[in-house]
């Protein structure tokens, strides 16, 4: 899963209609990776393939395993830094179900998970292992 950031700290998510679940959800960029691809280089081409949008650079944060005791998938949490943009200009992938895009503050993407308009648990998953690297970043005097 991408996870879509400006450098004004605007989280960019996708409102995309999710089938098993009969609904529509906002979550960040994702997809499977295809043979041959890195994690960063499937985040970077989702990105460009759902929203148009390229990242200016990349960098894995990590991989989890969300429901170990059910399955044994693995999902990646790549950060993607974006250009400032405006939503209005990205190029959604309808043909995939998404219907909307809009970029957040991290107080804004707080209240979005703490009211679940945000339910998919990869993005809240992703969305703490963004804010954990966030903050052992900022204690390790990195910037």
């Amino acid at each position: 899963m991408t996870i879509p950031v400006t450098p004004s700290e605007r989280y960019l998510l996708i409102k995309v209609y999710r089938h098993p679940v009969k609904s529509y959800m906002w979550e960040f960029p994702a997809g499977l990776i295809e043979d041959g691809e890195t994690p960063e280089e499937t985040g970077k081409r989702e990105l460009i393939e759902e929203t148009g949008i390229a990242s200016i650079r990349t960098k894995l944060l990590g991989s989890q395993t969300p429901i170990s005791g059910f399955v044994g998938d693995t999902f990646h949490s790549v950060l993607a830094e974006i250009p400032e943009i405006d939503p209005d200009d990205l190029k959604l992938q309808g043909e995939e179900g998404i219907v909307d895009a809009k970029l957040v503050t991290r107080s804004q993407v707080s209240a979005m998970a703490a009211s679940q308009e945000i339910e998919d648990g990869v993005t809240l998953m992703c969305l703490a292992r963004y804010w954990a690297y966030k903050e052992s970043e900022q204690g390790s005097g990195e910037e």
